[in-house]
């Protein structure tokens, strides 16, 4: 039966997530694979739709699949949890899923984004011979272990300052907005979405030299599992070249450390290979790989 969510189906839908999620031939990415981590996010943080019309199942006999739909009714924009598939059910059911979530959603006229593990090659099927979705690229999934001590010993020189936001100085508003469409064009929130995101465990740092924003970052912590994702970091052009990436992430990685987070992780493109080798070169490795479709 295909159908809209209900509360009952709450423990169903978390299993299903968490159960593809830690076996890399179903993974999707981008939603986690602890099930408190998937449970607090599905209750507390998504959708600006309620569950009951963000998630749409079939279920029959032993066999329940469904689709959740991140939904940012302002940008149009959907982050796509799914298709969740497994060797018990076929793609032609998940298929008459996928349509009977979209005759519920095709009036809202959204833009719908996927994120499937590089070793999905059910889903990546379905995406690319149902859905006929457009690939746009490779991303890459990088973590960091905090206890790596490489930072301990690194000190902030006098003309540089990381300052932890709570609330943003005009001073430094324009900056920040320009720096952050510069290099992340097009991205899923704006320096807008992120000042109102800003709380205890959600943070934007910026790094000033000579009073001048240089850089900046912003953070989600995870409390349940304890890992912390590194959604923008960004030097401006004019401040390259001076280390000054080096003692924004040594700042974050104190802070982490103290609050017994476990790793770091952040996302990118494959083709990036100036920002990977950075990466790499902060300590951080490769943990998986996501590919992003489109429709």
């Amino acid at each position: 039966m295909y159908k809209p969510y209900d509360r009952s189906q709450l423990q169903n839908v978390i299993n299903l997530i968490v159960g593809c999620n830690n076996s890399e031939s179903y993974q999707v990415g981008f939603v986690g694979d602890g099930y408190e981590e998937v449970r607090e996010t599905l209750l507390y943080d998504f959708s600006d739709l309620p569950l009951e019309e963000s998630i749409y199942t079939y279920e029959e006999d032993d066999v329940f699949t469904c689709f959740a739909f991140d939904i940012s009714t302002r940008d149009k924009y959907v982050e796509v949890w799914g298709p969740f598939l497994d060797k018990h059910i076929g793609l032609d059911k998940v298929y008459n899923l996928w349509v009977y979530a979209m005759e519920h959603l095709h009036p809202l006229k959204l833009n719908y984004n996927f994120f499937i593990g590089a070793h999905n090659q059910l889903a990546i099927n379905f995406l690319e011979d149902y859905v006929k979705a457009d690939r746009i690229r490779q991303h890459d999934n990088l973590e960091f272990k905090i206890s790596n001590r490489s930072f301990s010993n690194i000190r902030l020189p006098n003309n540089v300052q990381v300052i932890k936001v709570e609330t943003l100085s005009q001073n430094y508003y324009t900056a920040l907005v320009n720096l952050h469409h510069r290099y992340f064009p097009g991205t899923y929130y704006s320096i807008d979405d992120i000042l109102e995101r800003i709380n205890r465990e959600n943070n934007l740092y910026l790094l000033i030299k000579n009073h001048q924003l240089a850089g900046y970052a912003y953070l989600e912590k995870s409390t349940t599992d304890k890992h912390v994702s590194l959604e923008y970091i960004a030097i401006d052009g004019a401040f390259q070249g001076q280390g000054l990436s080096k003692l924004l992430f040594a700042s974050i990685v104190k802070e982490t450390e103290q609050d017994e987070f476990s790793h770091i992780q952040l996302c990118v493109d494959e083709n990036n290979q100036r920002a990977l080798n950075l990466y790499e070169s902060l300590g951080f490795f490769l943990a998986s790989s996501y590919i992003h479709y489109k429709l």
